[in-house]
């Protein structure tokens, strides 16, 4: 028997292989080393699982796989999310709550509205339906089964659901930079992040564009073809990338900056007398405590050098070495301490969490809530409502 594989099939299968390979390497190291990767590797597995879907209807293999029927969405309903929480747990860890579960929501409705297909009807049943629609890729996608939402909602609704995620995803990189910028260590990770959101737009173009074209077989490659080439690309180009394996491992980067101190850093540590740690802080005290530098937006370690009149590396060893911390760590603290002290004050009872993490230098609820729990281990409305109280 003759076996003819098309250029499109060396596509999805290609695919459908790194996709596998790469998801089970994430999770594995997420689950050794790095957590935030089981998520990264979760939405592959979602992608590469929608992925091979969308080749079997084209292959017209999807008939010996009944049980299969009407799962693909599935797949592509839950990767966008699992990317999501993947970007926003490097950027902002311990950011994960019970609340999450609400980004998922568009999968449960679609489970719920394909429910008798999903569960009640009998393998034959499927392949039936299967049988009914393998003559046109369109038919499947048409999603003309449901319970109870309009003919076509299905695809819609999951294009409007990766556009959603997408945006929020660029949002959270824009807060990180605003905030308080990447760091050398992480411009690697954030190059890949760039390069896969850009091929993420496929999902969302071919949609907009599909009902240009008549010829149902290439309206349904626009739509699903793009899907492999994404998993494709951002899978393979993971391996040039091992930050994004691995994780964004910060004291690599101090070890490596280490490596690369200049002779005058070297002596610096090396000589640094009494009168000199006297000198670094007294001027922390001033800057920080006096002057309340710290409620400044981006405030960055440039920024205290330059109101300090201390070189950045000096600063640097003083924070790590004698405070035994690091540069955001005490800026954050000192600006929770100030958020305690509005709170205590009552004067700004009027204010709303977004409202008191903007006056106390924060860029966002998000981080604000992170750096409270981090050194107060409670979250800001529990200290709000403990004030209230007392």
């Amino acid at each position: 028997m003759e076996i003819i594989i098309h250029f499109k099939d060396l596509i999805y299968l290609s695919s459908h292989l790194i996709g596998v390979i790469i998801s089970a390497l994430l999770i594995y190291i997420g689950i050794r080393n790095y957590p935030p990767n089981i998520l990264l590797g979760l939405s592959f597995a979602s992608l590469t699982y929608g992925a091979f879907i969308a080749w079997l209807i084209f292959s017209g293999q999807y008939v010996h796989f009944p049980a299969l029927y009407r799962t693909g969405n599935i797949g592509g309903l839950l990767f966008p999310p699992f990317f999501y929480l993947y970007i926003r747990a490097v950027l902002y860890p311990q950011s994960q709550s019970i609340r999450d579960l609400l980004f998922f929501l568009p999968v449960f409705l679609f489970i719920f509205d394909y429910f008798p297909v999903l569960f009640l009807l009998s393998l034959s049943e499927k392949k039936n339906m299967i049988l009914q629609e393998i003559h046109d890729p369109m038919l499947f996608v048409s999603f003309n089964q449901a319970w109870f939402l309009p003919k076509n909602f299905h695809t819609l609704f999951r294009t409007l659901v990766i556009l959603f995620f997408w945006i929020l995803s660029f949002r959270l990189l824009y807060l990180k930079k605003k905030e308080n910028g990447f760091q050398k260590f992480e411009k690697p990770w954030l190059n890949w992040m760039i390069i896969y959101l850009v091929f993420n737009s496929l999902l969302i173009f071919p949609f907009l564009v599909s009902n240009v074209f008549t010829s149902n077989s290439f309206q349904y490659d626009l739509s699903h073809l793009t899907g492999a080439v994404l998993l494709l690309v951002s899978a393979s180009t993971i391996l040039f990338f091992p930050q994004v394996l691995y994780g964004t491992n910060q004291f690599e980067y101090i070890r490596k900056v280490q490596d690369e101190i200049t002779e005058e850093e070297k002596s610096f540590e090396e000589k640094i007398s009494p009168d000199k740690y006297h000198h670094i802080e007294k001027r922390l005290k001033e800057v920080l405590e006096e002057d309340k530098v710290f409620l400044q937006k981006g405030y960055s370690l440039a920024d205290l050098a330059k109101d300090t009149k201390i070189p950045a590396y000096q600063l640097t060893h003083y924070i790590n070495k004698v405070m035994d911390s690091t540069f955001y760590e005490l800026i954050n603290k000192y600006r929770i301490e100030e958020t305690c002290l509005i709170i205590k004050s009552g004067k700004f009872n009027h204010l709303t969490l977004e409202a008191l993490a903007e006056k106390s230098g924060f860029n966002n609820r998000n981080s604000f809530s992170v750096a409270f729990r981090k050194f107060k281990d409670m979250k800001p409305s529990e200290f709000l409502r403990k004030q209230t109280v007392e």
